[in-house]
């Protein structure tokens, strides 16, 4: 009989274990399934993961220069263009008077644009307000440091914000010249590689490093910073 009631009480145990372990499962699976559920009625998402650019990009390849260069930094201070105010557009769409209308200002555009550079230098469209060769340690250790943020991390989302450059960097390394342009406030990075604005990049990027640390090397240098056109900025 002890023996029996032995194996008995046995059983009784395992199954106390078995449910209270299948009872925990059962719990993690409701607090997984809640967690699940508030994600979706908040519209939240999971954490964003940066991830380096692609090799043959030209972010990639300015990031891969940049870790072979050892010239000289010219940092710029630039006014993004700014597009002149347009007669509205008349007429029923697609109509003849709409459709001229539509070409009229395109011509508009396309005069100041070109009328924009001509008044002085200009870098990717950007007006140049000045430029400063970084030669201090500090200051090239800054500089350097903008651009391995800038260039080495892309976000898994994207920015509606239409990007206005105001700063940006030129180094030649392997025979090359990259063109870096930084906008603070969109988050975004250009590249452009010996002048090939059609085949350059323009993107998101995760971290940018410090604004003030530029401005305060062009303030330095005396030259002048481009104004925000919205919103608090340092710019």
């Amino acid at each position: 009989m002890r023996g029996v009631w032995g194996l008995a009480m046995f059983g009784l145990m395992v199954s106390a274990i078995f449910l209270a372990g299948h009872a925990d499962a059962a719990e993690g699976k409701r607090e997984k399934f809640e967690v699940s559920k508030v994600v979706g009625e908040r519209g939240m998402e999971p954490p964003d993961v940066p991830q380096p650019p692609q090799r043959d990009s030209p972010r990639g390849r300015a990031l891969a220069a940049l870790a072979a260069m050892d010239g000289a930094l010219t940092l710029y201070s630039l006014q993004p263009y700014v597009p002149p105010d347009l007669p509205p557009v008349e007429g029923a769409r697609g109509s003849a008077k709409y459709i001229a209308a539509q070409k009229r200002n395109e011509e508009i555009l396309e005069r100041s644009q070109d009328e924009w550079c001509k008044r002085g230098d200009c870098l990717s469209g950007n007006k140049v307000l000045g430029k400063v060769a970084v030669k201090s340690k500090n200051d090239r250790s800054q500089v350097m440091r903008v651009l391995r943020e800038s260039l080495g991390k892309i976000p898994g989302y994207a920015s509606m914000c239409h990007p206005e450059y105001r700063h940006g960097v030129a180094f030649v390394s392997g025979g090359k010249r990259y063109d870096v342009l930084l906008c603070y406030q969109c988050g975004q990075v250009r590249v452009v590689i010996d002048g090939d604005e059609e085949n350059s990049s323009n993107g998101q990027t995760y971290s940018m490093g410090s604004q003030a640390a530029l401005n305060a090397i062009l303030r330095k240098a005396r030259i002048p910073l481009a104004k925000a056109s919205w919103g608090p900025s340092e710019e």
